[in-house]
């Protein structure tokens, strides 16, 4: 059954045994339903395994051999995304969002969207960020991920701070446990200068992810401007 293979893969990679994940995997003829799958998780394997450019250089075989698959074009993204190839993973995000439309993959969209958002946010294209970050929300709206990104880079560019605020409390409704969205809700409280609140969100994202070097740092700025310089 290829559906179990796949399956097997699958958990054999969550549980870190990327090398029998990987092994799994090379068994999938071109004809399976599961094909495309396969390279997608194998190149995740291989990352783990090697490195994220040794993932790419085994993605871009199958895109130089005319396959146009968006999962597999939005995979090649991530991967030059990782590596800061912040242009060429653009270029990639497009090209997978146009296959995604043909292929009618429309839940495939909104994360795509997001992801080119973030590459163009990288790059210091803030107004083409904002775009597809609108266009995501507008395919899956109230987004966590995407409403606690967009606010807090409008956050940090000191723009639309009554929106800002908004778009992250709404995100830590929808993901009370996601440290990074919680962390966002403390900082943005920070900017504010409303530190006990401030102080309250960021404890608890401590709680959830204690060794993140960025929650850390905020949890120290507000226990300095609340006086608590030990």
């Amino acid at each position: 059954s290829s559906f179990l293979k796949f399956k097997a893969a699958k958990i054999l990679f969550e549980t870190k045994n990327y090398e029998l994940s990987k092994q799994i995997l090379e068994n999938f003829s071109e004809d399976d339903l599961f094909y495309m799958d396969s390279i997608v998780e194998r190149s995740y394997a291989i990352e783990q395994l090697s490195s994220d450019k040794l993932a790419l250089e085994y993605i871009k075989k199958f895109i130089d051999n005319g396959i146009k698959n968006a999962r597999l074009l939005k995979t090649y993204g991530s991967l030059q995304r990782s590596q800061r190839l912040y242009e060429q993973a653009i270029k990639s995000y497009t090209s997978a969002i146009e296959a995604a439309k043909k292929e009618q993959y429309t839940e495939a969209l909104w994360p795509i969207l997001f992801l080119r958002g973030i590459s163009f946010e990288r790059s210091k294209n803030w107004g083409l960020a904002e775009e597809d970050f609108i266009s995501a929300l507008e395919l899956s709206p109230d987004q966590p991920q995407i409403l606690n990104y967009m606010g807090y880079s409008l956050l940090e560019r000191k723009e639309k701070l009554d929106q800002a605020m908004r778009m992250i409390s709404l995100a830590a409704e929808k993901a009370p446990d996601s440290y990074h969205i919680i962390d966002s809700l403390g900082w943005a409280y920070y900017r504010s200068g409303e530190f006990e609140k401030a102080l309250l969100y960021l404890e608890r994202a401590m709680e959830l992810e204690s060794t993140d070097p960025i929650v850390n740092d905020h949890l120290g700025d507000v226990l300095w401007m609340l006086g608590r310089k030990r």
